[in-house]
């Protein structure tokens, strides 16, 4: 299944692109986003939203455009992603809300905590033939995270540090002023580290009752959403983890999808598939988005 992106978040980008001048209406045809002017529920290839900022920063050279576009969105933008941060308990719940309905904005990209000691990341993963290293993807979600969770909590929360899977700009003075804290570039892995004792930060006004029906809403509409979990996609997944850590192993693979070797041979046999070759293909579709960035 095509991963995609939700109108809402379209037009975020949209957004900026129109305050420093561009032609949104063309812009829009050029990447077929008309309807996301005038239905909020459409959803558009993932492949559109990486060549909508590719195009915005060619005709523009901006070096913070995600950042522009996160600060121009009001609260209740996202939605019911937003409503679910406010009316969490804590910080520590609204991330972990994050995490799980993420695909109401994009299947394209996950984000994951990951717990390491003291410190825990958000850490934003890749479907397959969406991995890029463009910068303003990925400061576009964690800004728009960040100022978020600064709204919710009613304080000016800031993390640890901010991790780029991408080259630094020639000047990353918005991204500090922005974030608050160090910013690193040219990491493996985009993540928003902060305090593990940040978790328990309390929301002041958590709605347990109004919480019930959002994520009971939240997670109807998660499922109405077109799934690619099989196993030739979720097996590309662990290969790009593994690519990462220099580690791409048919045990490392199985052990990721929580599975038995056998089994994962079996089931990719089944599909006509070997882990070589789904190694091999995936080695292919991150060449090519490499050099599509």
């Amino acid at each position: 299944m095509p991963t995609t992106v939700n109108a809402k978040t379209f037009r975020a980008a949209l957004g900026a692109a129109k305050a420093l001048g561009l032609d949104v209406g063309a812009l829009a045809d050029t990447w077929g986003l008309a309807a996301a002017m005038t239905d909020v529920d459409a959803r558009f290839a993932h492949s559109a939203w990486l060549g909508l900022w590719q195009d915005i920063i060619r005709r523009t050279d901006s070096e913070s455009i995600g950042i522009d576009a996160a600060e121009r969105l009001p609260w209740g933008h996202f939605d019911v992603i937003d409503y679910l941060f406010g009316t969490a308990d804590d910080l520590g719940t609204a991330l972990r809300r994050f995490e799980r309905y993420f695909a109401l904005l994009s299947t394209g990209v996950a984000h994951r905590l990951e717990h390491h000691g003291d410190t825990v990341h958000l850490v934003r993963r890749y479907a397959p033939d969406c991995y890029t290293q463009l910068l303003a993807p990925a400061e576009f979600a964690f800004a728009s995270v960040v100022i978020r969770l600064r709204m919710a909590l009613g304080v000016h929360w800031c993390p640890l540090e901010v991790h780029f899977d991408a080259p630094a700009p020639s000047n990353d003075e918005a991204q500090r002023r922005l974030f608050g804290c160090p910013i690193r570039f040219d990491v493996e892995l985009s993540a928003i580290v902060m305090d593990a004792a940040a978790l328990a930060l309390p929301m002041p006004k958590p709605d347990p009752e109004l919480s019930r029906i959002l994520e009971r809403h939240a997670e109807h509409v998660v499922g109405q959403l077109p799934t690619e979990f099989d196993v030739v996609a979720s097996a590309k997944r662990a290969i790009i983890t593994g690519l990462r850590d220099a580690d791409v192993s048919v045990a490392q693979t199985a052990q990721q999808l929580v599975m038995s070797v056998r089994t994962l041979q079996r089931r990719l046999q089944d599909r006509g598939q070997s882990c070589d070759d789904v190694c091999d293909s995936t080695r292919s579709e991150l060449a090519r988005r490499y050099l599509a960035d």
